[in-house]
């Protein structure tokens, strides 16, 4: 050990002089690096309970299954759990599993109330996007004909309008553009 010309103990680490000063201010870094970190993430998780209490199930069954084994098996399950699992498929589990819009819509008018529902219940970015990607889909698909439904159409409408992402707010927007408008436009 040595004194630095400020004062503070120095140590030699690999033939380099690291002062006590440092160090702290390593340690300190390090800290509030993994505090922002998880506190981040509990936040992210602890702002959407239902997203966190959908996923714990899913994850180590539904998305722990092969990829064609998810698609095959995703209309055997409830709308609501079709819901639960796409929900937390393109929000919690990385990467996103965008694939599942397609047989998500081909339940058609079986989905369309409760998606319906859902969209006029939640003021989350990313859930607004997801449910008007699906009705997006069902239009492609020809399941359900949602630019003639001017309820769920104004609906979507008011729900873009309110998002507070400009740029998820400018994808989604160009997803209800597609739907209404009945160009072909890929933006997911």
């Amino acid at each position: 050990m040595r004194r630095s010309s400020g004062g503070e103990k120095t140590s030699t680490h690999n033939g380099g002089f690291l002062s006590t000063r440092s160090l702290c201010a390593n340690l300190i870094l390090v800290l509030m690096v993994t505090f922002l970190y998880v506190g981040v993430n509990c936040n992210l998780i602890a702002g959407q309970p239902r997203i966190s209490e959908q996923c714990n199930g899913w994850i180590d069954t539904f998305f722990g299954l092969p990829l064609k084994e998810q698609i095959d098996r995703f209309d055997r399950y409830s709308i609501e759990d079709q819901y639960s699992i796409y929900i937390c498929g393109n929000q919690v589990v990385h990467p996103p599993t965008i694939y599942l819009d397609e047989p998500f819509a081909k339940e058609g008018i079986i989905a369309v109330d409760f998606l319906r529902t859902e969209l006029s219940r939640t003021q989350d970015d990313l859930t607004i996007r997801d449910i008007i990607c699906v009705f997006r889909e069902m239009s492609r698909q020809k399941t359900y004909d949602v630019r003639k439904d001017k309820d769920l159409v104004r609906s979507m409408t008011e729900s873009v309008a309110k998002m507070k992402n400009e740029d998820w707010k400018r994808v989604t927007r160009e997803m209800l553009e597609e739907i209404t408008e009945g160009r072909k436009k890929r933006t997911r």
